[in-house]
């Protein structure tokens, strides 16, 4: 049987035995692990254990889920959003929203000026002027969006960047030093074939570099990167 409840303003909520819950706005929701159906409104914060939730709401939410593959869909913007390891999809509106993946398959359809952390596995991207962050771990980055902008630290390993070519105003931020790149034109000096119709950035060692899949070195340029 599957219960449904609607709460609006007030204390704290320890969502536990519910199946369904639907909040108006500014609630604190709770619970351990389970697969929850909520209905989140706006500047509430959510904390749920491991479970394959789905999440509906609007703006201003803080959002906390241990493992598991979630389907979030927030309207607005300004929203944190924090997943453990697991397959998710994750639909925002506004801007500004911070999304900080787990391991896994995950796509997220972004509003515009949203920062997207990656930790390793695959992000499909969508939205207009996304940051995303690539972080120690190996990741595939499959760029659907407009103007993205993809920041590198020296912690990077084996990434992978794909459908680049057709995001013309996309950009690749090199941060801390990473390879000992220090101006553009170093850096497109250093651009090599990849051996199957791509393009090869090291950044210093074998274990770490940025490939650019199906994009001969002829089609980057100076505008597509940046030494941050």
């Amino acid at each position: 049987m599957v219960r449904f409840c609607t709460w609006t303003t007030g204390s704290p909520i320890a969502a536990v035995g519910i199946d369904n819950l639907q909040f108006t706005q500014g609630t604190t929701i709770t619970k351990g692990n389970g697969d929850f159906n909520l209905d989140i409104g706006s500047n509430s914060t959510v904390t749920l254990g491991n479970g394959d939730d789905t999440i509906t709401g609007g703006s201003n939410n803080t959002i906390k889920i241990g493992k598991g593959d979630q389907n979030i869909t927030l309207s607005g913007g300004n929203n944190i959003i924090t997943l453990g390891q697991g397959d998710s999809t994750v639909s925002v509106g506004g801007s500004g929203n911070t999304i900080n993946l787990g391991k896994g398959d995950n796509t997220v359809h972004g509003g515009t000026g949203d920062t997207i952390n990656v930790n390793s596995g695959t992000l499909n991207i969508t939205g207009t002027n996304e940051i995303v962050f690539l972080s120690t771990s190996r990741a595939t980055v499959n760029d659907f969006s407009t103007d993205l902008t993809l920041k590198i630290g020296p912690t990077a390993e084996k990434d992978t960047l794909t459908n680049f070519a057709s995001d013309p105003g996309g950009v690749v931020d090199l941060l801390g030093g990473i390879g000992g790149y220090t101006s553009v034109p170093q850096v497109l000096s250093a651009l090599k074939s990849d051996g199957h119709g791509g393009t090869l950035l090291s950044f210093g060692s074998s274990n770490s570099s940025l490939d650019f899949v199906g994009m001969a070195p002829s089609q980057l340029h100076a505008s597509n990167f940046q030494i941050g």
